[in-house]
C-alpha cells in the first residue's frame, strides 16, 4: 500500500505541480497581455 502512495506522490510532484504552475504562469501572462493591450489603446 505504501508503494502506491509513494507512486502517487511522485506522480503529483512530477506532473500535477508543474501543470498547475504552468496554468498560473499562463494566467499571469494573460493579465499582463491584457494590460499591454489596454495601455496601447
Amino acid at each position: 500500500m505504501s508503494i502506491k502512495i509513494s507512486f502517487f506522490k511522485q506522480f503529483y510532484l512530477n506532473y500535477a505541480r508543474p501543470f498547475y504552475t504552468n496554468i498560473n504562469a499562463f494566467r499571469l501572462n494573460k493579465i499582463q497581455h491584457n494590460h499591454l493591450i489596454l495601455s496601447i489603446l
